[in-house]
C-alpha cells in the first residue's frame, strides 16, 4: 500500500492492547508478499523473511547489514543518493525500480516504495519491495515478439 493510499485509509476508533498491537504487527510484517526492511544507519535494523528469500539468505544472515552491500553496482548510486536525501528531509521518489543482487551473483529487479518513519526516537527508512523480475522478463519477450512480428510484416 503506497503512503498516500496509507494517509486515506479511515479506521474505526478500535482500542487495541499493546499485546494485540504486536500480534497485528508481527503478522502484518510477516505475512505480506512484499519484502519489509527497515534500514537505519544505512543497516538493515528489521527485515522480513520474504525480503530474505528474495536475496537467497536467511533473516540472520542479512540483520545489521549494509543495505547499500545487497544493490546491483548499476543502481547503486541512485539508491545512495535517494536514500541520503531522504534521511536528510529532502523530497525524493517514494517509489522506483532498482536492482538488488541474490545471494547467487543474480540480478533482481525490485519495486520499491521507500518512507522515513521513526524508530527508537531516530528517523530510519521503512522500505516495501516487491521482485517484478518475472514481469521484468515478460515485458521483454512480449517486446522481442513484437519487434520480430514487424520485421516480418
Amino acid at each position: 500500500m503506497t503512503n498516500d493510499a496509507i494517509s486515506q485509509v479511515q479506521l474505526p476508533a478500535v482500542q487495541f492492547s499493546d499485546r494485540e498491537r504486536e500480534v497485528i504487527f508481527t503478522q502484518l510484517w510477516e505475512r505480506t508478499s512484499d519484502g519489509l526492511v527497515l534500514i537505519q544507519a544505512e543497516r538493515f535494523v528489521y527485515l522480513n523473511s520474504r525480503f530474505a528469500e528474495m536475496l537467497g539468505y536467511r533473516i540472520a544472515d542479512l540483520q545489521d547489514m549494509p543495505f547499500l552491500d545487497f544493490v546491483h553496482p548499476q543502481d547503486l548510486s541512485i539508491v545512495t543518493d535517494h536514500y541520503q536525501r531522504r534521511m536528510a528531509g529532502e523530497p525524493v521518489p517514494a517509489r522506483y525500480e532498482c536492482g538488488l543482487l541474490h545471494r547467487s551473483g543474480q540480478r533482481i529487479s525490485v519495486e520499491l516504495n521507500a518512507g522515513i518513519v521513526e524508530f527508537q526516537g531516530q528517523p530510519a527508512d521503512l522500505v516495501f519491495l516487491r521482485d517484478v523480475s518475472d514481469h521484468k522478463r515478460a515485458q521483454k519477450r512480449m517486446q522481442r515478439l513484437l519487434d520480430q512480428q514487424l520485421i516480418l510484416n
